[in-house]
């Protein structure tokens, strides 16, 4: 399968989710309660003794108690938001 870097995180979710493992884990993920915003995005988030409290998107503030940060490429901007560090580097697959 030839696949190209995706240019944004949003092209990257849609792509993603044509994937029919990915659907599927979406969809357990949703039974249990997980919530998915596309097309937003994450502004801030909010931290209380090193632990995540809410996310706040362009749109919302989400209470959260765990928080999945899948972000790919763009995951150690997104850990900056709530102060933290991701070390991160793109590397060319073969």
């Amino acid at each position: 399968m030839n696949r190209s870097v995706p240019e944004s995180p949003e092209q990257q979710l849609s792509e993603s989710a044509d994937d029919p493992i990915t659907a599927a884990l979406q969809e357990r993920a949703r039974a249990d309660g997980a919530r998915f915003r596309h097309d937003t995005a994450v502004v801030g988030i909010e931290t209380a003794r090193g632990r995540v409290r809410s996310v706040r998107t362009s749109e919302e503030t989400l209470p959260a108690d765990d928080v999945v940060l899948a972000a790919g490429i763009w995951g150690p901007a997104v850990a900056a938001l709530a102060g933290g560090r991701l070390p991160l580097v793109p590397v060319a697959h073969p």
